[in-house]
């Protein structure tokens, strides 16, 4: 029986539409170094479900408006020249349902931001965002976060034969089952570029701490609050969005590759990298086009390439394809700066150098290559990972030790630098959860990959000090190295046997 496809569909051209409710009030206020931003709808609440549904609204908006609230919004969020602001226009809603990650990518001792070329209103670089697919996602814009993320960034290293994956919360590898037809496209790309039969490999990833904060009010339900996110709100893409900063590592050899999908065809767009430094440098002088210092393309490191000649070559395969419509192009021909920032984008970063910039300084004079250890822990590990680094540092080893060697918001750059001149990882736990904390898992993830790869030497020593926990139930990375059990009140037997395998 035929149905109309405007009402009835394949489950692979509606999976990966978005679900954005559209609001008229809203409240921002200052809460410490961030904000707080407080939302309320409801099922009668108005609500974006086509992604042309976007542009219909957008035609309807004034440019006066635009303007007025821009500068009201970067006057609390960018300034903090206000302490609070409130939104109440029926004529101007603001979508709220977004979610996106701006990834920092490091490469070869080099941190990278990682962004997507969009042609689509607002032109140019963008993170990697998209909108909610569910209620549930509307009340937790982490889900819509992570999996735009997963969704968006492709990692394959052929030389290496591997496929990245991100880690689920357990520790397993897993991919959301919503990205199998990207999974399926790639393969078969890779697959006539002879590329190797890639197995997996876990991404180190860390998500960054926000100074922000929201909390949605759903009907009658108990609110819902989130934090340690960074609010991002623009009039000229009338959008309310919450984003996070994620730091990633890969091998030198990568490439990256786009996942998401329209009407289960392949988007495919360009992916750049630009130096994080760089840009920082060039934001705060005001400049307004970015070339980046690495591109990737339809599953090739194109670097070699003028940026101009590969986003050609995108534009006229998703015409060809029809992944675009006509009209897409044309506005996307008249624009005039076709190589800057997206509203977003330039926003994010702009909030995350806030957060540096309110940072004290180093406690520590100490530089990277003084390291000869790094010792890693969570919080609540803190006192047992303390008679170690006391230990050894009576021993004569150079150790890095967080709480004794830096308090600065750069923190995740000073880890990774650590982590790259270290000779030697120990990582310190008294709870199997506690050794697989996002952050800390990154850091025994991170060393682990660079001795796979071949950055470091094989007998490169990576131990594991435990009291409480069962040696079998670790990790693989961890139980396949040396494991050596503590006694948290007798430590020093254990302490010198772990200084028998450092250097």
């Amino acid at each position: 029986m035929p149905f109309d496809p405007e009402f009835v569909r394949p489950l692979a051209q509606v999976q990966n539409e978005f679900l954005q409710v559209l609001l008229t009030k809203f409240s921002l206020r200052r809460q410490g170094s961030g904000v707080h931003l407080d939302v309320s709808f409801g099922f009668d609440t108005p609500a974006v479900w086509l992604r042309r549904g976007k542009n219909h609204i957008r035609q309807r908006l004034d440019d006066e408006r635009i303007d007025r609230y821009n500068a009201q919004l970067e006057s609390i969020l960018l300034q903090g020249r206000k302490t609070y602001h409130k939104h109440d226009d029926p004529e101007f809603p603001f979508r709220f349902g977004n979610g996106g990650t701006l990834p920092v990518i490091r490469i070869g001792g080099t941190d990278y931001y990682c962004l997507f070329y969009r042609e689509m209103h607002p032109a140019g670089w963008n993170i990697a965002n998209g909108g909610a697919d569910s209620l549930s996602e509307l009340l937790d814009p982490t889900a819509t976060i992570e999996r735009e993320l997963r969704e968006e960034l492709i990692v394959v290293e052929p030389h290496q034969a591997c496929r990245y994956v991100f880690a689920a919360d357990e520790g397993q590898p897993a991919d959301h089952p919503d990205f199998a037809i990207a999974r399926r496209i790639w393969k078969e790309v890779f697959r006539r570029r002879n590329f190797p039969d890639l197995t997996e490999k876990v991404i180190p990833l860390k998500w960054l701490p926000g100074n922000d904060s929201l909390t949605v009010q759903f009907a009658d339900q108990p609110p819902t609050r989130t934090d340690n996110v960074l609010i991002n709100i623009n009039a000229d893409d009338f959008g309310i969005e919450i984003d996070r900063v994620a730091k990633l590592e890969v091998g030198p050899e990568a490439i990256l590759c786009d996942g998401e999908l329209i009407r289960a065809r392949l988007l495919n767009r360009v992916v750049g990298l630009f130096e994080v430094q760089k840009v920082n440098a060039a934001i705060a002088v005001g400049r307004t086009e970015f070339k980046p210092d690495r591109i990737f393309y339809s599953g090739r490191d194109r670097s070699s390439d003028s940026i101009d000649r590969v986003v050609n070559d995108y534009l006229h395969d998703i015409t060809r394809g029809k992944v675009i419509s006509s009209d897409v192009l044309a506005d996307y021909k008249r624009i005039k700066e076709k190589f800057g920032l997206c509203p977003v984008t330039r926003n994010v970063i702009k909030r995350y150098l806030l957060m540096e910039d309110r940072a004290p300084v180093s406690a520590s004079s100490r530089t990277a290559d003084s390291y000869d250890i790094f010792l890693s822990f969570s919080s609540e590990d803190r006192n047992l990972a303390r008679k170690v680094f006391t230990f050894l540092r009576r021993a004569g080893s150079r150790v890095f030790f967080s709480d004794e060697t830096l308090h600065h918001t750069n923190f995740a750059s000073a880890v990774d630098q650590a982590l790259e001149v270290a000779r030697a990882f120990v990582v310190v736990g008294t709870r199997l959860d506690r050794l697989q904390k996002p952050w800390v898992q990154y850091e025994w993830m991170s060393f682990h990959n660079d001795i796979l790869s071949g950055r470091k030497p094989w007998n490169t020593p990576l131990l594991t000090l435990v009291s409480n926990v069962d040696p079998h139930a670790l990790p693989r990375p961890l139980c396949f190295r040396q494991v050596i059990t503590c006694d948290p009140i007798r430590p020093e037997p254990a302490l010198r046997q772990l200084r028998t395998f450092l250097p």
